[in-house]
C-alpha cells in the first residue's frame, strides 16, 4: 500500500515486451483477461530512460490497481498514449473506496475523454490529439466540487498551464468520504491500446509536470542482438514470414541483410511488412553476382515494439527458391534520414569486399555488411569487425558483420571466405548517436531533472 504524500511511480522493472506484473511493479492487484496483461515499453514522454506501460487488449479486459492509504482528498497526475482508441466508451482509469467506485475517466471512441461522478458523465473533453497527455485528477468523494481534470498536452506537456480543464464537479453520487484504490487499464472487454507512465499522487496539491534538464541525454548506441537468423529452400516463393526468435524495443533500428538464389533476373524487394505495423524500408535493392546469388539492405525503425513470435513478411519479384535473412537490432541510430551512404561489389574470391563508399561524415555511426554466396563452412570478418552471424537456406547463405564509429572518409567492408566462390557483397553506413555510455541515472537538482552517464562495467 502507498502512502500518498508525495508519490512517485514508474514502471522500470522488466524488459520492453515483458508481463508487467505485481513482483515488478507498484502494482498491488491485476485482474481480467491474461493476454490483456499489461507489458513494459520503452515508448514515453521524455527521453530520460524509465518506461510506461502498455495496455493492448483485443474485446478483453485489463484492470491494475494501486491501493493507497485512506485519503479524503487526492490529486493524480499521471501520463497517457493512446494509439487504438475503443469502439465504445471505455474506463481507463477509475477510483475507489474498497469495492464502491467514486469516479473514473472514460475513453470515448472519437478520443474525447469522460469524466464521470460514479456513473454520471459530468465533463466531456474535447477529442486529444494523436501522442502523449498529462493528466492531473482532482480526486475529493462526499464533495460538491470533489472532481476536477486538467488535460496538458502538445508543448505544455509538462508545464503548468492545461490545453483542456473540466472545472471543479461534483463528488457526491457514489455517497463515499474516502478513496483508497485507484484502477487504471481497460475496465471493460474493448479493444484498445493504451499507455500510462510516471503516476504522481499528492494529498495537498497537484503534482506538476516533470522538468527537463536543456541538455538532453543521449540514447546509448549499441547492437542489441539479432531477432531473426535461417533461410528456406527448395519452393519457389514470392512471399515469404519470419517468425521473430527475440524481440526489438520502441526507438530500436532493426537492420535486414537479405540474400536470394537467381535465375539471372534481377530481384525486386516490393514489401516489408510486419504485424506490428512498423514502417519498412529497401536501403539497397538486391545486387546480382549472374546467375547465382544476390543481396540487399532493408530496415525498420521500431514504432510498436516487436516480440518473440511476432512475423516479418518480405515479398520479391520474381519468385525464388532460397531466401536468406539476418535481422538484427540496434540502439542509438538517428530517426530522421539515417542512411548516409552505400555500395556494392561482385566477384568469384575467398577475398570478398563489398566496395567502397561516397565519403561520410558524421558524429556517430553504425557501419554494416553482408556478403550473400552459395554455401560456404565459414566466413571471417575483417579486424575492427564484430560478425552478426549467417543466414542459410539449404544451397545458399548471407554473412553479416558490423562495427561502429568508424572515422569519416570513405567507407570499406571485407571478410575472407575458407573457399573461392561467386558473392555479392553490399554495404551501408548510418548516422548515430555518439554515446556508447552505458545506462542513465537521474536525479533532481535546482528543479531539474538532471542525467548522469555512467559507464558499465
Amino acid at each position: 500500500m502507498a502512502t500518498i504524500t508525495a508519490l512517485t511511480e514508474d514502471f522500470g522493472g522488466g524488459a520492453p515486451g515483458a508481463a508487467v506484473t505485481t513482483g515488478n511493479s507498484f502494482i498491488d492487484v491485476i485482474s481480467g483477461t491474461a493476454t490483456g496483461q499489461p507489458t513494459f515499453s520503452d515508448s514515453q514522454p521524455l527521453a530520460l530512460g524509465w518506461q510506461s506501460a502498455r495496455v493492448n487488449t483485443v474485446a478483453e479486459t485489463n484492470i491494475n490497481q494501486l491501493n493507497v492509504s485512506a485519503l479524503g482528498a487526492l490529486w493524480l497526475g499521471v501520463y497517457v498514449r493512446v494509439g487504438t482508441l475503443p469502439g465504445a466508451n471505455t474506463g481507463i482509469l477509475n477510483w475507489y473506496n474498497g469495492s464502491t467506485k467514486i469516479g473514473d475517466i472514460q475513453l470515448s471512441a472519437d478520443g474525447s475523454l469522460r469524466l464521470r461522478d460514479n456513473n454520471t458523465a459530468v465533463w466531456v473533453s474535447s477529442p486529444l490529439p494523436a501522442g502523449w497527455h498529462r493528466l492531473a485528477v482532482r480526486m475529493q468523494p462526499g464533495s460538491a466540487s470533489g472532481h476536477q481534470v486538467r488535460v496538458y498536452s502538445g508543448a505544455g506537456l509538462h508545464g503548468d498551464v492545461p490545453s483542456q480543464d473540466s472545472g471543479v464537479q461534483a463528488a457526491t453520487a457514489s455517497g463515499q468520504a474516502l478513496v483508497d484504490n485507484i484502477r487504471f487499464g481497460c475496465m471493460s472487454a474493448n479493444t484498445v491500446d493504451v499507455q500510462f507512465a510516471r503516476f504522481r499522487g499528492d494529498d495537498a496539491a497537484e503534482p506538476s509536470g516533470l522538468p527537463v534538464d536543456p541538455v538532453p541525454s543521449q540514447p546509448t548506441l549499441e547492437h542489441l542482438g539479432n531477432i531473426f537468423v535461417g533461410g528456406t529452400g527448395g519452393t519457389s516463393l514470392s512471399t515469404w514470414g519470419m517468425t521473430l526468435t527475440d524481440g526489438a524495443p520502441v526507438g530500436a533500428t532493426v537492420i535486414g541483410l537479405v540474400a536470394f538464389g537467381s535465375t539471372g533476373a534481377d530481384i525486386t524487394v516490393s514489401s516489408i511488412t510486419d504485424n506490428r505495423g512498423n514502417t519498412w524500408a529497401v536501403d539497397l535493392q538486391p545486387v546480382r553476382n549472374a546467375s547465382t546469388i544476390q543481396t540487399g539492405i532493408i530496415r525498420t525503425r521500431v514504432a510498436t515494439a516487436l516480440q518473440v513470435g511476432d512475423t516479418v513478411t518480405l515479398t520479391i519479384a520474381p519468385a525464388i527458391n532460397q531466401w536468406c535473412v539476418v535481422l538484427s537490432a540496434f540502439n542509438g541510430i538517428v530517426e530522421a534520414s539515417p542512411l548516409l551512404a552505400t555500395a556494392s561489389n561482385i566477384a568469384n574470391s575467398a577475398s570478398m569486399s563489398a566496395g567502397t563508399t561516397a565519403s561520410v561524415a558524421a558524429a556517430g555511426k553504425v557501419h554494416i555488411a553482408a556478403f550473400g554466396s552459395a554455401l560456404k563452412s565459414g566466413v571471417t570478418p575483417d579486424a575492427g569487425w564484430t560478425a552478426l552471424g549467417t543466414g542459410a537456406s539449404t544451397t545458399r547463405q548471407v554473412f553479416g558483420q558490423f562495427r561502429l564509429n568508424p572515422p569519416d572518409g570513405t567507407q570499406t567492408a571485407a571478410a575472407t571466405a575458407v573457399e573461392a566462390g561467386v558473392y555479392a557483397g553490399v554495404q551501408a553506413v548510418y548516422e548515430a548517436t555518439t554515446s556508447t555510455l552505458g545506462p542513465a541515472f537521474y536525479y533532481v537538482r535546482g528543479g531539474q531533472l538532471r542525467a548522469m552517464q555512467v559507464r558499465g562495467g
